[in-house]
């Protein structure tokens, strides 16, 4: 039970990759677009899975921003590494690992 109180970090971490995306795309390849984010996505989970805090740090810019449930903003590629690695760390007792499943995308 502990590792799922981790889930919604886990999840806010994969809606954060994708949250940047402007509400009306500008004109291009959707289905390259949508390439991009599973990818993202993807290598997201197989980095959480793997325990590997540095791998998902290195998905986000030097100066990003995430925001996590009922905790401050973490601000920076650094403080964000650390914020992974603590909730990877906590949630190995469960067991918990993210599967990364199809992405829904519409054009």
């Amino acid at each position: 039970m502990h590792g799922l109180m981790h889930a919604p970090g886990l999840a806010s971490g994969l809606i954060a990759l994708i949250a940047c995306t402007p509400a009306t795309p500008p004109a291009g390849d959707a289905a390259a677009d949508a390439a991009v984010i599973r990818s993202f996505s993807q290598h997201f989970v197989k980095a959480y899975s793997a325990g590997d805090a540095d791998a998902i740090a290195a998905l986000y810019a030097e100066d990003a921003v995430v925001s996590v449930p009922d905790a401050p903003a973490v601000r920076g590629r650094a403080a964000i590494r650390e914020y992974w690695a603590s909730d990877i760390t906590a949630s190995a007792p469960s067991g918990l690992a993210s599967h990364s499943g199809p992405t829904a995308t519409s054009a």
